[in-house]
């Protein structure tokens, strides 16, 4: 993904719903009231159903706050929460605050439809191009065990592959990513 190309999309350009970071480590939330996500301060208070970025490198990258702040009416609830992008991978990230399994089963399947209509949206407007790494990401708490994967998580993965067959997409639910 291009920044440039992005932060001068219209719908970006009119707001601060995108910003640049070069921190070692970030952790972003979705705020229970108005259902932003932001970065939270040094000494804020971290939850289990956070999503950490690690940049060992300290490379710039940029966070997109898409749900409320890019799409902010109630007919756009259907995109992810938020982007983080370098020039090499694009995070698509979705927050999901189920604490039972069968709460998290349904939450990744709505998940996965939000990221689905993110990465369409994202094409459609030429910001994400054919053979760039994207990751979609269900940040639904932290397990200790690797979360198992009932068959209609994998054929909507599948289903997210066969749509964007020039996109390299790989889905994960830890919570938290290594650029």
């Amino acid at each position: 993904m291009n920044a440039e190309q992005v932060s001068q999309h219209p719908l970006v350009a009119r707001g601060t719903c995108i910003s640049a970071h070069t921190a070692r480590k970030t952790v972003i939330y979705d705020h229970p009231d108005d259902g932003r996500c932001y970065i939270r301060g040094r000494g804020e208070e971290v939850s289990s159903f956070d999503f950490t970025l690690h940049n060992a490198k300290g490379q710039i990258f940029h966070f997109v706050q898409v749900d409320k702040c890019l799409f902010s009416d109630e007919a756009d609830g259907s995109r992810c929460d938020c982007l983080l992008f370098t020039s090499a991978v694009a995070l698509f990230v979705e927050f999901k605050g189920n604490k039972s399994f069968s709460g998290r089963q349904k939450g990744r399947k709505k998940a996965l439809t939000q990221l689905q209509a993110s990465i369409e949206w994202f094409m459609t407007e030429s910001l994400l191009a054919a053979g760039e790494e994207v990751e979609v990401i269900v940040a639904n708490g932290t397990r200790k065990r690797h979360p198992s994967f009932s068959d209609s998580i994998i054929d909507k993965t599948t289903e997210l592959q066969q749509l964007f067959p020039s996109l390299r997409i790989r889905y994960g639910e830890l919570p938290f990513y290594k650029l």
